[in-house]
């Protein structure tokens, strides 16, 4: 697989995936809310230290490139428990809390598929279990490392803004260097997810050479 010299997720108007399946998906690799994660310590500094999940999967529909951080599609398919990091959960004055994530040498999992995720999800458990020896699932074509960040604002309206993305490479077998970039603006209105995940989120891609 070879990529233009950059790639970006605008015109995602290809994107197959459903706004329904997209957000079912989105959540199914984790996106806990800061009222939702576990306690680990507390901080007297004026936060407290949770265990937060990391799952995370962005699409270039224009590229037919997926990435998954921190777990792959046959992970998902597993029942794997996602990775999580600390995060830092701070209180505020009108009733609400702010999450904010920091995690390096996030593993990442570059896939070329013409899919949607939830439907490449749902292809590879379906390579998985169908009990037929010749079916495989389709492989990452490159693996890397990236940080994330991730910032989640949740209202005491049960209204939650939600921020993230990576930022690293992958490499591919031959060798052959990839620099992505992903992010994801999205609004959660008490559990339900907002708008099409084809347009709020997006991954660029570009060759650095091997």
């Amino acid at each position: 697989m070879r990529a233009a010299r950059t790639r970006s997720s605008h015109g995602l108007a290809t994107a197959r995936a459903t706004a329904a399946l997209a957000a079912s998906a989105l959540l199914l690799v984790g996106l806990p809310t800061a009222a939702s994660a576990a306690p680990a310590a507390a901080d007297p500094q004026g936060y407290e230290e949770v265990d937060h999940g990391i799952g995370r999967f962005y699409a270039n529909f224009d590229e037919q490139v997926l990435l998954f951080a921190a777990g792959t599609a046959e992970d998902i398919c597993n029942g794997v428990d996602e990775p999580t990091v600390p995060a830092r959960v701070y209180e505020r004055r009108d009733g609400g809390t702010d999450l904010k994530v920091t995690a390096r040498d996030v593993p990442i999992f570059l896939y070329e598929s013409p899919l949607g995720a939830p439907e490449f999800v749902d292809q590879t458990c379906g390579a998985l279990f169908d009990g037929d020896p010749t079916t495989n699932p389709v492989p990452p074509f490159a693996l890397g490392t990236a940080s994330l960040k991730e910032r989640i604002e949740a209202g005491p309206d049960g209204v939650e803004d939600h921020s993230n993305g990576v930022n690293g490479t992958a490499t591919s077998a031959d060798g052959t260097q990839w620099k992505v970039r992903t992010w994801a603006d999205f609004v959660i209105d008490n559990g339900v997810l907002i708008g099409d995940p084809a347009e709020f989120q997006g991954l660029a891609i570009h060759e650095i050479g091997n």
